[in-house]
């Protein structure tokens, strides 16, 4: 007869937050410092995308705890305007490679 056995994986929200902070910043900095657009815009995009995950992760996390936590309207204020400033970097390092080339760059 053959038993069964299961594992289960716990992975700390706040590790993988700033595993997701270091790698984007560590983009960023790494291509504005080899002057390369297109690694300097991925990690301007990690950037923004953190900006918009990382609150939306830690309140979604400490709601599903009723007894830690409970979100109120001024909360979904600060989400609001970290959406808007994550989009914003976001968007910016969508768009820096194709900046760098446009023509009107080059004069």
């Amino acid at each position: 007869m053959q038993t069964e056995t299961s594992q289960m994986l716990v992975v700390s929200l706040p590790m993988v937050l700033i595993l997701g902070w270091a790698v984007a910043v560590f983009l960023a900095a790494y291509g504005a410092w080899k002057r390369n657009p297109s690694l300097m815009g991925l990690g301007l995009g990690a950037v923004g995308g953190m900006t918009l995950v990382t609150p939306l992760a830690w309140d979604l996390y400490a709601t599903t705890r009723p007894d830690l936590f409970t979100i109120g309207s001024g909360d979904l204020l600060i989400l609001a305007f970290l959406a808007f400033l994550g989009g914003g970097v976001l968007a910016t390092g969508v768009a820096l490679p194709s900046l760098r080339h446009s023509p009107a760059a080059k004069r």
